[in-house]
């Protein structure tokens, strides 16, 4: 009989997670069951973010150490921007996009006068000549060892002086501030469009206009809350095609296990896209789990889901989904039949 069983995180090798602590945070506050420290007064950050009509995040307020706090201890948010991991290479990419004014010798090809060429080597001497070449003053030949590696940006590599202008703002996604809102009371929101800071039924109210669909934040929040809670960091999964990524610990220590698709009622794949959605995340050696956020009984569809009732109406069942090989299935029934058979013999 086949047994399904489980892929194990894989540890990342990056010297970059040595920066940070020998032993991840699970949350940016001190939680006595799970930390070990009680919680007090002393020990105790809140943090401020403000939330803007039309956005699906949260702006935090703050600086490098508040930042830090948060990614290192849950790695909730990230940066809006990106930087190079060589900085030589950021900064003449910098210039070059500043420094309009030496980009006038380059021929724009609106001003061109295309011309019938009758004979080869006029052919060939205007393809020499007819390539751009794009100089720079001070510019340098990248060496060969150059990373230009565009990657999440990390608050220990930032400045305070220059981090608002390489990395832009911190950000949450809905579903992160609404945790650290409702699930760890550490997150003061403020509306934008009012000025006040809102209390959990307003933010739950106003994040779920943000999406098209009726309680489809309500489904998304349920599967985000439910990976939480079971010790799992839940990472956005957009460039994945899916809608969460599992990490032990979080990226900085471990590749994403899974990625994550919340299904509800009213949101469903067709069997093609999940075949695709499926091949892209085997390709990135990961596996997918459809998130099925279900009503419990007797609680119908056109219920909706509130800030204080959307953990009584709903449950969330998860689904793993592996393409079917048939080969692979025979080989491992087969182990498995000579690892009982062993057993066996030993009894």
């Amino acid at each position: 009989m086949f047994e399904p069983s489980l892929s194990q995180p894989r540890r990342k090798k990056r010297s970059r997670r040595e920066r940070y602590d020998d032993d991840p945070l699970p949350f940016p506050v001190p939680i006595a069951s799970v930390t070990g420290v009680k919680a007090s007064d002393t020990n105790w950050t809140y943090f401020r973010g403000q939330f803007r009509a039309g956005s699906d995040t949260i702006r935090v307020w703050g600086d490098r150490e508040v930042w830090s706090k948060l990614e290192r201890g849950g790695s909730f948010g990230a940066f809006s921007g990106a930087h190079y991991r060589n900085k030589k290479r950021q900064d003449n990419q910098r210039i070059l996009a500043e420094d309009v004014d030496n980009y006038s010798h380059v021929t724009v090809v609106e001003d061109a006068d295309p011309q019938i060429l009758d004979n080869e080597n006029n052919l060939e001497q205007s393809k020499e000549s007819s390539i751009p070449q794009l100089h720079h003053v001070g510019e340098e030949k990248a060496s060969k060892d150059d990373d230009d590696e565009i990657v999440e940006a990390d608050p220990a590599d930032i400045s305070m002086e220059d981090a608002s202008d390489r990395l832009g703002d911190y950000l949450l996604t809905l579903e992160e501030a609404y945790f650290l809102s409702y699930a760890l009371g550490c997150l003061l929101v403020t509306n934008e469009a009012t000025g006040c800071d809102m209390d959990l039924e307003e933010m739950w109210d106003v994040f779920s206009s943000e999406y098209p669909t009726q309680n489809y934040f309500a489904a998304r929040y349920a599967v985000y809350h439910h990976f939480r809670s079971k010790g799992w960091v839940v990472r956005p999964g957009v460039k994945f095609g899916a809608d969460f990524l599992l990490y032990k610990d979080g990226p900085v220590y471990y590749h994403a296990s899974y990625s994550v698709l919340v299904q509800t009622h009213s949101k469903k794949i067709s069997w093609v896209e999940l075949s695709g959605l499926n091949r892209v995340t085997e390709s990135a050696h990961k596996e997918l789990i459809v998130a099925h956020v279900e009503r419990r009984n007797g609680h119908t569809d056109e219920e909706q889901l509130r800030a204080d009732n959307w953990m009584d109406l709903v449950r969330v069942r998860e689904v793993l989904v592996r393409r079917w090989v048939p080969s692979a299935e025979r080989e491992d029934a087969e182990d498995n039949h000579l690892k009982r058979t062993a057993k066996n013999k030993k009894q």
